[in-house]
């Protein structure tokens, strides 16, 4: 179990907290249009231009482990964990509608709400499957270039 406060960063900026498949929450900074910050732009704009709702799921998914990154200090296997979940866990559905809706308070203030708002996701017992395909397979179809959206490579 990876402890929240003890992998943050010196440089950690609180915003928006979301659940993660440890079901405790941790925080996604959120973009201040003040600052100049193009990787978290190149983000956003990966986001708006997904084709459909798979694309814009994976690339939801690459601004989480970037946001988690940014703030935290995580190894891959560590993202691994925190972005597995279950079967039948509803926390992954929650995090993805709040990173959703993170992503619209960036591109025009919707949503500001605090964190952890919604409901509390359940702790289903099952088998481990990631956010579509776990970070290591995340990693891997980023670094091969050779995947579509709507494919899952076998991790």
């Amino acid at each position: 179990m990876i402890d929240e406060r003890a992998a943050r960063r010196p440089e950690f900026v609180e915003g928006r907290r979301v659940y993660l498949s440890d079901h405790n929450c941790w925080s996604l900074p959120i973009r201040d249009p003040a600052v100049i910050d193009p990787e978290y732009d190149a983000l956003l704009i990966a986001v708006s231009q997904a084709e459909d709702r798979n694309g814009a799921l994976f690339a939801e998914l690459g601004l989480t482990i970037h946001l988690l990154t940014r703030n935290y200090q995580l190894r891959p296997s560590d993202l691994d964990e925190l972005l597995r979940f279950g079967p039948d866990d509803d926390a992954l559905s929650v995090l993805q509608r709040d990173v959703h809706l993170l992503v619209l308070a960036s591109f025009g203030g919707f949503d500001r709400q605090p964190e952890c708002s919604g409901v509390e996701p359940s702790k289903p017992p099952g088998v481990s499957r990631g956010w579509s395909f776990g970070w290591l397979g995340f990693r891997r179809a980023v670094h091969s270039r050779v995947l579509t959206p709507t494919q899952t490579p076998v991790t």
